[in-house]
């Protein structure tokens, strides 16, 4: 009978700890599989208030000794995994509930600041170097308070009425003829080129774009400001041109009596403009100082209409320190730049810095005066062929020996170099990249009184380098005097006129280019000795 009432009471405690157990399951997997029910009916069965927050310990029950000591496992398994847990503390608290999300409850603490970052500071005009950590910071000055121009600000101009205009720049739009509306901004140098079509016999004296003062009839002001200066345009030099191509210089102070002309025949239009290049000096502030431009003028036929005039804009800065070399080339000489020259001396070549060049002819002037004209003169531009002339008016009882110094250093020049750079970036240092300038006269007779009646320098040049790219380089300069070859009583006009002429030539001596060929490779075969046996 005891051992009856034993078993009893067995299966009796083991159907009330499984009866437990199963309900706690079963309450978890309802909790876990009601995703769709509201937040509150959630709360209400698993018994939260707040979703990932713990409950304390005076929300639960207190435990009693039938409290079991095991740890069920994951509630999609059919059977639950039991282990038994030792004594300790945490074994009389409450299990912490599992969230819906599945994500692990966060414990909420009450230190703000570790919540968030410090506000930062905004930084303002007073304290911005103590946020950045600067100190001693200079204000730069504002733009917009120069008085100058900045890059690409458009030049003003004025007109003749004093009516404010843009300072424009012919060029070509979309097609290859001029439009000149295009306006011009600092700093920014171009070059164009376009066509220009006119009827010759109607447009030669009428047409404004092919007249030399329709690119003088305006002043430029220095800056943007008010209190601007206005600057007038400034003529630096005037080219002729003929009909052959040959050019000459004259008296750019003269520019007035330079206007076309249609000649008697009708057909040739003379002093036509067709080349302009502007020329804008500058300082660090922005403000325009002097203005400067060259004009090519040139006799038009009419066969060559319509023309092609080139505008060129070029800025230069103000340098008060001294003017350094300047090189007309890396390395070969460039079209239209000046022959760098200097003078040998024991240390070397000593190079001249007139950024004109040293190496000059006379520039004629209008009244071809030679003495008048002498300080007036023109350098020699690379490739450019050029001729001028001037005359002398000699007295009765003139010194033979001082006519011929005078007109000799009229067509010399003061300061006449004896060397010229091979090319257009060659240093001083390196004397050898330097040739020398001969000389030779050429008298057809023996005359107690010589006199130079012509000076010419023919400078002769080849091709170096490669075929794609080649380089000019001068080889050779020879300057050539012809003096008269009666006396002086015979050579000068009635009046005592004597005229002289100055010259420029440049020849091409490149060796025309061969074809390179790589040497055929040849056939170096050793046959072995016994090859042709048994037969040989």
């Amino acid at each position: 009978m005891a051992v009856f009432c034993y078993l009893v009471i067995l299966i009796y405690l083991q159907t009330s700890l499984y009866t437990e157990d199963t309900n706690t399951t079963q309450n978890i997997n309802i909790t876990l599989e009601d995703l769709n029910h509201t937040s509150n009916y959630r709360d209400e069965m698993l018994n939260i208030t707040e979703l990932g927050v713990s409950p304390t310990a005076a929300d639960l029950p207190a435990p009693t000794d039938r409290t079991p000591e095991y740890v069920t496992g994951l509630p999609d398994l059919n059977e639950s995994t039991k282990s038994p847990i030792p004594d300790s503390p945490r074994a009389t608290a409450a299990p912490a509930p599992i969230p819906v999300s599945g994500v692990p409850p966060v414990t909420v603490t009450e230190d703000e600041e570790g919540l968030s970052f410090a506000t930062p500071e905004v930084p303002t005009d007073q304290n911005a170097d103590s946020v950045f950590g600067r100190s001693n910071v200079s204000s730069a000055p504002d733009v917009r308070s120069l008085p100058g121009y900045r890059y690409g600000d458009v030049i003003q101009t004025v007109n003749k009425e004093g009516q404010l205009e843009f300072f424009t720049f012919p060029a070509s739009a979309g097609t290859a003829h001029c439009l000149d509306s295009n306006p011009a901004g600092f700093l920014k140098e171009q070059t164009s080129r376009c066509m220009r079509s006119f009827d010759l016999a109607r447009d030669c004296t009428t047409l404004g774009t092919l007249s030399l003062g329709n690119y003088l009839n305006f002043s430029i002001r220095s800056g943007k400001n008010q209190e601007a200066k206005v600057i007038g345009v400034e003529v630096a030099a005037i080219t002729l041109q003929s009909l052959e191509g040959t050019q000459m210089p004259v008296d750019p102070a003269d520019s007035s009596s330079y206007f076309p002309m249609l000649l008697q025949s009708g057909d040739v239009c003379s002093n036509v403009v067709q080349q302009v290049k502007y020329t804008f000096v500058y300082n660090k502030a922005g403000e325009i100082l002097n203005v400067m431009a060259a004009f090519l003028l040139g006799a038009i036929k009419n066969v060559m209409v319509p023309i092609q005039q080139e505008f060129q804009i070029m800025f230069l800065q103000e340098n008060s320190q001294t003017t350094g070399l300047k090189y007309s080339g890396n390395p070969g000489y460039v079209l239209g730049r000046p022959l760098v020259a200097g003078t040998r001396t024991a240390n070397g070549i000593v190079q001249f810095a007139d950024p004109k060049g040293s190496l000059t002819t006379i520039q004629t002037s209008v009244d071809q005066d030679c003495l008048r004209g002498s300080s007036r003169r023109s350098p020699v531009l690379f490739g450019i062929n050029t001729i001028s002339g001037c005359t002398l008016k000699l007295s009765d009882g003139v010194n033979c020996s001082q006519v011929s110094e005078v007109i000799l250093w009229a067509l010399k020049g003061q300061s006449f170099p004896d060397h010229v750079a091979s090319f257009g970036n060659s240093l001083p240092q390196n004397s050898l990249d330097w040739v020398p300038i001969q000389n030779q006269t050429i008298s057809l007779g023996a005359q107690a009184c010589s006199i130079p009646l012509s000076y010419h320098l023919e400078v002769k040049w080849t091709k170096y380098g490669a075929l794609l790219n080649p380089q000019a380089q001068i080889v050779s300069i020879m300057e050539t005097i012809i003096t008269n070859t009666s006396s002086l009583a015979f050579i000068t006009s009635p009046g005592g006129l004597l005229p002289v002429t100055s010259s420029v030539s440049f020849v091409d001596v490149s060796a025309s280019a061969t074809p390179g060929f790589k040497v055929p490779p040849t056939i170096d075969a050793k046959l072995p000795f016994d090859f042709f046996f048994p037969f040989v």
